[in-house]
């Protein structure tokens, strides 16, 4: 059995007020990146997605036509918000956008096709985030 280790305690308010500052400086997975994922995955077109610690969607909103449903969650409203109104400008109405923590999300067991954690999975607790996943 692996050893975890102990995740630190990240306040909830973190990225607080950096919304704007992290779609502007932080660049967007590459195209090549995110249709590896879909490739090896083997996606249904069907499926719903679920992308935790999600930030303003930068894996949601490129993999959100290839899912009839995707849930994206995260701990910050400004950043939740700036997700939404990127969703809208791009005509994506399938997201559902959720401020809370990626260790609290309930799915049905089987429900889910794709899990996706961007650049925030060593601030989570991976033990439980790996269980629910593996549900």
């Amino acid at each position: 059995m692996p050893t975890w280790p102990s995740i630190p305690s990240y306040p909830p308010n973190l990225f607080a007020g950096t919304a704007r500052y992290y779609i502007q400086y932080r660049p967007p997975y590459p195209p090549d990146l995110l249709d590896h994922i879909r490739t090896r995955s083997a996606l249904s077109g069907s499926g719903v997605l679920l992308d935790l610690a999600c930030g303003p969607g930068r894996v949601t909103l490129p993999l959100a036509p290839f899912f009839t449903d995707v849930h994206a969650v995260d701990l910050e409203p400004d950043i939740i918000a700036a997700g939404k109104d990127e969703a809208n400008r791009l005509g994506l109405s399938n997201i559902r956008w959720t401020v809370g923590r990626a260790e609290d999300v309930e799915q049905a067991p089987g429900s889910v096709e794709l899990v996706t954690i961007g650049e925030a999975f060593h601030r989570l607790d991976q033990r439980r985030v790996g269980e629910l996943a593996k549900e």
